[in-house]
C-alpha cells in the first residue's frame, strides 16, 4: 500500500486568488487597510513583489513603465485611483500542447496555461495583468521568487466571455472527483486520501485545506464558495516528482484512463477556482 503523497495547489495559481479576492475585499471597503493581509502564506516565499503599469504615449502605444507599487496595498491603492471596481481571473489554456498538456507542466513556473488578473474600471475598459516569477536567491528564510506583476493589455471588451455558474462548477468537479477517486482506489495510487478530503470539502459545513489556510479574506465568500473552493485545492495533486503527474501504468487500457482522467480533473479544478472568485 502507498502511503498518502500531499500536494500542495500551485504557489501562482493561489497568489493570483490571494490577490483578487484581498483587492476585491479593499475595492468594496469590506477590510481596512490595517485588517489587510499584506503577506499571507501566498507570499511567504516571496522576495520581491512589485507590480508595473504603462503610460500612453502617441496614438495609444504603451511608452513608460511605471511602478504602482512593492506591496499588494500599493497595488490596490493605485487600482482604487485609476477607477477600478473589481477584479477577475482569467485563464486560457497554453495555445499549443501537443508535446505536453497543460496538467503536466502545471508543476513548472509559467506552465499549466495562461493566467491573468482582469481588473475592471468605471471607464468601461479593462486592464490584465500577468505575474512573471523569477529565482532571485536561496535565502534562509525561502524567500527566493523575485515576482513582477505586468499590465500586458488594455482592452474595450471583457476577454471573460464564459462563466459556469457555482452549482454547475460544484456538480461537475465532484462527479470528476468521484470518478478520479474510483480510478485510484483501484490503482493504488496513494492520492486517494486527497480526493476523499475533496468530496467531503464540497458540502462540509466547515470546509478546511491544511495549507494557504488565508488564502481568502475571512469575508466575502460564500459558504457554497467556500466549499467549492477548498475542495479544488484539496483536488490539486499536479506538480512534479513525486506528484499524481508522476504516475505511468504498463497496461495499455490504464494508462490512456489515467491521462484523460488527469486532463478533465485539471480542467474541472480550474474552472471551480474561477467560478468561486469570479461568482
Amino acid at each position: 500500500m502507498i502511503s498518502c503523497i500531499f500536494i500542495v495547489m500551485n504557489g501562482t495559481i493561489a497568489q493570483l486568488v490571494s490577490l483578487v479576492t484581498y483587492g476585491n475585499a479593499y475595492l468594496k471597503q469590506e477590510i481596512s487597510p490595517e485588517e489587510l493581509n499584506l503577506y499571507c502564506s501566498t507570499f511567504i516565499n516571496s522576495g520581491k513583489v512589485e507590480f508595473i503599469d504603462y503610460k500612453e504615449g502617441f496614438l495609444g502605444i504603451q511608452t513608460q513603465e511605471i511602478s504602482t507599487g512593492v506591496t499588494p496595498l500599493d497595488w490596490f491603492k493605485y487600482l482604487k485611483a485609476q477607477r477600478c471596481t473589481s477584479l477577475k481571473l482569467y485563464y486560457e489554456h497554453s495555445a499549443d500542447q501537443s508535446m505536453f498538456k497543460d496538467h503536466k507542466t502545471s508543476g513548472l513556473v509559467g506552465g499549466g496555461g495562461v493566467w491573468l488578473i482582469e481588473s475592471a474600471h468605471e471607464d468601461g475598459g479593462f486592464k490584465y495583468w500577468f505575474g512573471k516569477w523569477e529565482v532571485i536567491t536561496i535565502a534562509p528564510d525561502k524567500s527566493i521568487w523575485a515576482i513582477i506583476y505586468y499590465a500586458v493589455l488594455v482592452a474595450k471588451e471583457s476577454r471573460i466571455k464564459q462563466f459556469i455558474p457555482l452549482n454547475t462548477a460544484k456538480e461537475t468537479l465532484l462527479n470528476t472527483l468521484k470518478r478520479t477517486l474510483d480510478f485510484s482506489l483501484k490503482n493504488d495510487t496513494g492520492f486517494s486520501e486527497s480526493f476523499e478530503n475533496a468530496i467531503k470539502n464540497i458540502d462540509d459545513p466547515n470546509p478546511r485545506v491544511d495549507y494557504y489556510k488565508d488564502l481568502v479574506p475571512s469575508t466575502g465568500l460564500s459558504l457554497s464558495q467556500q466549499q467549492l473552493l477548498c475542495a479544488a485545492a484539496s483536488s490539486w495533486v499536479f506538480g512534479g516528482m513525486g506528484s499524481w503527474n508522476d504516475l505511468g501504468f504498463p497496461d495499455k487500457e490504464t494508462q490512456p484512463e489515467y491521462g484523460e482522467i488527469s486532463q478533465t480533473l485539471y480542467d474541472d479544478v480550474i474552472t471551480a477556482i474561477i467560478s468561486v472568485i469570479n461568482s
